[in-house]
């Protein structure tokens, strides 16, 4: 858990590096057995809701960065 900055939009499309051991591979849900390292770029809520419209609802832009990646 990570406290966001106050001014989170002076951030947008600005790099974002993660690391975690989510999914690696969304067709097969297979979970990463090593700390994985992502390099992305930070969106603003608007733009999150539009890629991910079936979270749109459940997005706090106080508690949750979006990012994407655009490989």
């Amino acid at each position: 858990v990570v406290k966001l900055a106050d001014e989170i939009d002076r951030y947008v499309n600005t790099s974002c590096i993660m690391s975690g051991w989510g999914y690696t591979n969304k067709s097969l849900w297979t979970e990463a057995n090593r700390l994985q390292k992502a390099i992305t770029m930070l969106i603003s809520s608007t733009d999150c809701k539009k890629f991910w419209p079936q979270f749109a609802d459940a997005l706090d832009e106080e508690l949750f960065l979006c990012v994407y990646n655009k490989k």
